[in-house]
C-alpha cells in the first residue's frame, strides 16, 4: 500500500499516480535544487541532498530481566548492517558524514545542564541518523498500532510494568524503550513520534522524526533581541513539561542543552525522552540551577525571570505549580511593561 504526500488516501503498491487526487507517486521535486527525484533515492543525483525522510535512530542493547542492573556497553562495531541500512529490508539508510562512523554512542550524563558536549558513552546505547527509502509505504509499526486502538487507548493509564506485562504489549514485540513515546501521545509534537521501532537479535530499534536540524534553544538564549516575554514562555513550558515528565523518571529530558529545541511555531521541542540515570538526583531544584545558569547570561532576561529561577535552585518551591502561577504574573507584568514603553 501507498499512502499519497498530497492527500493521504491509500494506493495499492502497483500506482504510479494517486488515484484520487493524481499526484505522482514515483517521483517528486528535489527539496535542495528542484530537480525530480524518485521517492526510493536517498540522495538526489544533482545536487547531492538528502531527499528521504530524515530520522533519528536510537539502538540499545537489551538487558536480561534476570539482571536488570547488568552494565551493558555496546560498540558500533558490533551491530550488523545491511548494506548500510539497518534493517534487512533495507528501508533504513545510515546517512553520515563521510569522515564520521553512522553509528555512535550517546550521552545522557554529559548532556547536563552544566556540561556542554553532545559526545560520550552510556551503557547500552547508540544513535545516527538514517533516511527512509520507503516513504510512502506505512511502517510496520504503523499497521501493528492500527489493530491495537483499544490498547493503545488506556496504555497511557498503565505502569511500565503493568504494560510490559499486559498481552497486547507483548504481542507486538516492541521495545520497552518505545514506551513512554506512546504514554505520552498527547504531547506530541513536542517530544518526537515514534516512526518505527522493533527487536532484533540483542538490540532494540526506535527510529524517531529527527530534529537534529532545528535551532537549539541554549544557543537563540544567547540572541541579543531576544523579547522577554518569549523567554518566559519557553521557560514556563519547560516547567509544564517537568511537571509532567519528571515523575515518570524523564526530568533528565529537560537537563540536556542538545536536547531542547525550538520548533517553527517558535515552541519549546525534545530530540528525544531520556530516563533519568539512577545515581544522578534529579529534582525541581537542579532544573532551577541549570536554567538560572543559562538565562542569567541571556543578554534580554528580565530580572523578574532570574530571581524566580534562582529561588527554584534554592529549593523555595516544593511543587510546579506555584513556579507556573508565578511565571504567569511575571508574563503579565512584563507584558504590561512592553505596553507601557509602546505608548
Amino acid at each position: 500500500m501507498l499512502i499519497c504526500p498530497q492527500c493521504s488516501a491509500e494506493n495499492p503498491n502497483r500506482n504510479n499516480f494517486c488515484q484520487k487526487c493524481g499526484v505522482s507517486l514515483v517521483e517528486h521535486p528535489c527539496s535542495h535544487c528542484g530537480e525530480t527525484v524518485n521517492y526510493g533515492d536517498s540522495h538526489c543525483s544533482h545536487c547531492g541532498g538528502v531527499v528521504g525522510r530524515v530520522l533519528t535512530v536510537l539502538i540499545r542493547q537489551q538487558v536480561h530481566p534476570s539482571n536488570p542492573d547488568t552494565e551493558l556497553r555496546l560498540d558500533a562495531d558490533q551491530v550488523e548492517l545491511y548494506e548500510n541500512c539497518i534493517d534487512i529490508g533495507q528501508r533504513y539508510q545510515l546517512i553520515s558524514p563521510e569522515s564520521e562512523s553512522p553509528l555512535k554512542a550517546i550521552s545522557e550524563r554529559s548532556a547536563t545542564r552544566c556540561a556542554k558536549a553532545e559526545e560520550g558513552a552510556i551503557p547500552g546505547w547508540l544513535t545516527g541518523r538514517a533516511v527512509d527509502c520507503q516513504p510512502l509505504q506505512p511502517s510496520v509499526l504503523k499497521i501493528l498500532l492500527s489493530q491495537q486502538t483499544e490498547f493503545l487507548q488506556r496504555l497511557p493509564q498503565l505502569s511500565k510494568a503493568d504494560i510490559v506485562q499486559d498481552p497486547a504489549w507483548l504481542g507486538l514485540g516492541l521495545p520497552d524503550a518505545a514506551i513512554p513515546y506512546f504514554r505520552f501521545t498527547d504531547l506530541m509534537p513536542t517530544i518526537p513520534e515514534v516512526y518505527d521501532a522493533w527487536c532484533e537479535g540483542p538490540y532494540d530499534w526506535v527510529l524517531l522524526g529527527d530534529r537534529q536540524d532545528w535551532p537549539r534553544l541554549v544557543d537563540l538564549l544567547q540572541t541579543e533581541t531576544l523579547p522577554d516575554l518569549e523567554l518566559i514562555f519557553w521557560i514556563k513550558q519547560i516547567f509544564q513539561l517537568w511537571q509532567r515528565l519528571a515523575p515518570q523518571g524523564l526530568g533528565q529530558s529537560l537537563l540536556s542543552d542538545h536536547n531542547l529545541r525550538i520548533d517553527e511555531d517558535q515552541n519549546i521541542a525534545l530530540l528525544q525522552l531520556l530516563e533519568n540515570e539512577p545515581e544522578m538526583a534529579i529534582d525541581l531544584p537542579k532544573l532551577g540551577q541549570g536554567w538560572h545558569q543559562h538565562v542569567s547570561q541571556t543578554p534580554t532576561a528580565p530580572s523578574g525571570l532570574v530571581t524566580l529561577l534562582d529561588r527554584v535552585a534554592q529549593g523555595e518551591y516544593q511543587a510546579v505549580e506555584p513556579i507556573l502561577e508565578d511565571l504567569e504574573t511575571c508574563l503579565l507584568y512584563t507584558s504590561d511593561a512592553a505596553d507601557e514603553e509602546d505608548s
